[in-house]
């Protein structure tokens, strides 16, 4: 009986952490703190049109925040290889296989892979690393809801 009067764990916890980090790429602070600005104006001068704005800034700092936290849930990313093994000069096709499983579209995923300095990939520019002397691979995927993208 205790357990059902206070609030669900899951829920009130994230809107905690979402309040309480003023550091956080998205600030949920100041989304709702410039909107119940303008939703306050609005009520103290009886002008909605000014109230407007703010209830639409709430929403949509909301909503970004929403999309910021699950925008990796059930995001699959795998690397396949034609050949298992293969010799010096053996040419390898390689896949990259992107998964959004959830009804969130993702616009753009950019994924950076780390590769030896020897390595090859045919139609890929390899930028050089910062530390090493490994080279990048980058792909970049744009997914929509439940949407598999393959590269090769």
């Amino acid at each position: 009986m205790q357990q059902a009067l206070t609030p669900s764990g899951n829920w009130y916890t994230r809107l905690r952490d979402w309040w309480e980090n003023p550091h956080a790429d998205v600030d949920v602070r100041k989304w709702v703190g410039y909107g119940a600005l303008f939703v306050a104006v609005g009520a103290i001068m009886r002008t909605p049109l000014i109230a407007l704005p703010g209830v639409l800034m709430i929403a949509i700092g909301l909503i970004m925040r929403l999309w910021w936290d699950n925008a990796l849930r059930n995001l699959t990313y795998e690397r396949t290889f034609s050949s298992l093994r293969a010799f010096h000069g053996d040419e390898v096709i390689m896949e990259l296989t992107a998964t959004n499983a959830k009804p969130l579209p993702l616009t753009r995923v950019d994924v950076v892979e780390e590769t030896s300095p020897l390595a090859n990939v045919r139609n890929q520019r390899l930028y050089p690393t910062a530390n090493t002397r490994n080279r990048h691979l980058q792909s970049m995927f744009s997914l929509g809801m439940y949407e598999r993208v393959a590269q090769r």
